[in-house]
């Protein structure tokens, strides 16, 4: 016997809010007409574009400067579970899963207005040289990515 949708639907919410709840930062975007695809969905390159802006926003916002601290992105990935529309706003949701010597691995949740999880993505970032040679992450960079740090699932 198959669950009926409403319940598969909470479900899924509950998934949702869980998967929400253990991202620590949050950073929202604004869709634009510009982002949408034919169908009227936000393209799905579009995501990839909102987890650089998001990560780096919010790192720049909190003191993490891009001009003193340069990074790669190195991997991505992403999953998509659902459409976002425009004008809907995206909330992006993050925190770092792994903190190496000169990397970063971010774990991310893309959110609409409903709470509902629209993506799930991995993000990770080199810390770099002028030079563009991979070195030791800065402290106020360390310090930052620490405390957005996913705490482990409890079992």
């Amino acid at each position: 016997m198959r669950p009926s949708s409403h319940i598969v639907r909470r479900l899924s919410s509950a998934a949702a809010a869980a998967a929400r709840a253990r991202l620590p930062a949050s950073f929202t975007l604004q869709t634009r007409v510009q982002d949408t695809d034919l169908q009227g969905h936000i393209n799905n390159v579009k995501y990839y574009e909102f987890m650089d802006t998001a990560i780096c926003t919010y790192s720049a916002q909190h003191g993490d400067k891009l001009e003193a601290n340069w990074r790669f992105i190195a991997e991505t990935g992403l999953k998509y579970k659902r459409p976002a529309r425009y004008p809907d706003p995206v909330e992006v949701r993050f925190g770092t899963k792994a903190v190496g010597n000169s990397s970063v691995e971010y774990e991310v949740g893309m959110f609409d207005t409903a709470g509902e999880l629209l993506a799930e993505g991995k993000f990770v970032h080199v810390y770099v040289s002028t030079e563009g040679r991979p070195h030791r992450i800065p402290d106020v960079s360390r310090q930052l990515l620490d405390s957005i740090a996913i705490l482990p699932e409890e079992e």
